[in-house]
């Protein structure tokens, strides 16, 4: 059986950002996340590993204490336990791709 999960069917994530769950089970979840201008997603960590895929936008993320900006079409690979976090520092929406690798 096809499951499809339409973005506006799709679980709000608690988050204080539109964050929308599009995916999971127990090895992988797939969120989007739709980050206006000025937000940002504070420094933290996590226990799993995340890779992360811009699919608008540019932002800058910072992996503990080095911060680089990354723009559209473009991923990057966060070990889990690394300090993390996102600003939007543009004019325009930051879409992201979040996918949480629970596999370790």
């Amino acid at each position: 059986m096809i499951n499809i999960t339409s973005y506006e069917n799709a679980s709000q994530v608690r988050f204080d950002i539109e964050a929308k769950k599009m995916f999971s089970n127990n090895k992988v979840e797939l969120i989007k996340l739709s980050i206006k201008p000025g937000e940002e997603i504070e420094i933290h960590k996590n226990s799993f590993d995340v890779i992360f895929y811009v699919v608008s936008g540019k932002g800058d993320l910072t992996i503990e204490l080095e911060k680089v900006e990354v723009c559209s079409n473009s991923t990057v690979f966060v070990n889990q336990n690394s300090l993390r976090g996102w600003k939007n520092n543009s004019e325009n929406y930051l879409e992201l791709l979040v996918v949480k690798l629970f596999c370790n």
